[in-house]
């Protein structure tokens, strides 16, 4: 168990190419602290006073000013620590199958990783990019509840936490990829599957490769949407030279919008050279769009792993 020290004005967050924003927010419901005149009063949650007396206005817009420039000491008071304590969780998989679904068969698995503040709700549109599937198509749930303001807790999530504890990351960024080999077993024993192939968008794209390069050939390859490959200089919990070289003979189809405005498509390509001197068989597909997943892209890609869909 850890912690970090964080204040009641907002949330620290990751580095920019694994990133969320983290803002203040005032929470109402509180009770407030108004001065008429020379008396306090203690408004409960949710009720107005009525209008000040003209009156006490300038006295009331003074002893509030008084107020606020003497809080300092009390408001230092609002720091809070926050333990992290590793806990088991069961999280929400989808699971989709073919129309003519047959339990004698066999069928390639599609485990697809959404992006950052993304979900399996928002993933599903893939299953709609075919009219006719010959494949399992899963969508896990990222772990974390994504942060962003506007945002219904629980709709949205994230493959990392909020923080900017190192020590942290280098516990719990194994624990994601782990989790997402733990997909493909359970999966694999649930279901008929041939063949696992792992489909990342953004920042599900370092967490595909992650996943893949520790499954001791347990994943066939990957495909990459607008992502990035783990820097091992500074990820090498994700992934090391020593993981990157083991993965040799891994397929990997990369696709990236040429305009888009998240992730540089130079990054893919510098990706694919890196793979591609370690070994791995790189396909590279630059198309006319920004930061999404083609549907003919993706098609292409399923062409290139021998997936049959229509």
């Amino acid at each position: 168990m850890r912690c970090e020290w964080r204040n009641s004005d907002g949330v620290l967050t990751r580095g920019t190419s694994r990133k969320g924003e983290g803002k203040s927010n005032f929470r109402s419901g509180h009770p407030s602290l108004i001065f008429m005149g020379m008396r306090m009063y203690l408004t409960p949650a949710g009720r107005q006073l009525p209008p000040l007396p003209s009156q006490h206005l300038a006295r009331w817009i003074f002893l509030s000013i008084l107020l606020l420039a003497t809080a300092g000491p009390a408001l230092a008071a609002n720091e809070f620590q926050t333990h992290y304590v590793e806990a088991k969780k069961l999280l929400d998989c989808r699971v989709y199958l073919p129309e003519d679904f047959d339990s004698a068969r066999e069928y390639p698995l599609v485990i697809a990783l959404h992006g950052y503040g993304g979900s399996p709700d928002i993933m599903s549109g893939l299953w709609t990019y075919f009219d006719d599937h010959d494949f399992i198509l899963a969508l896990p749930e990222a772990p974390y509840a994504f942060p962003g303001n506007g945002v219904k807790s629980g709709t949205r999530f994230s493959w990392d936490f909020k923080g900017q504890a190192r020590d942290l990351w280098q516990d719990a960024d194994p624990w994601v990829y782990e989790y997402i080999l733990r997909v493909a077993k359970d999966l694999s024993g649930e279901y008929p599957v041939s063949r696992t192939i792992l489909l990342g968008h953004s920042q599900g794209v370092a967490y595909a490769y992650a996943a893949a390069f520790h499954s001791a050939g347990a994943i066939e390859g990957v495909i990459c949407f607008a992502g990035r490959l783990p820097e091992t200089n500074l990820y090498p919990w994700l992934l090391d030279e020593e993981a990157l070289r083991s993965g040799s003979g891994l397929r990997v189809f990369i696709a990236h919008g040429k305009a888009d405005p998240v992730v540089a498509d130079e990054v893919s390509l510098a990706a694919a050279e890196k793979l591609r001197k370690n070994g791995c068989d790189v396909e590279v597909h630059l198309f006319e769009g920004g930061h999404v997943i083609s549907r003919a892209a993706l098609r292409r890609a399923f062409e290139w792993f021998g997936v049959s869909a229509r």
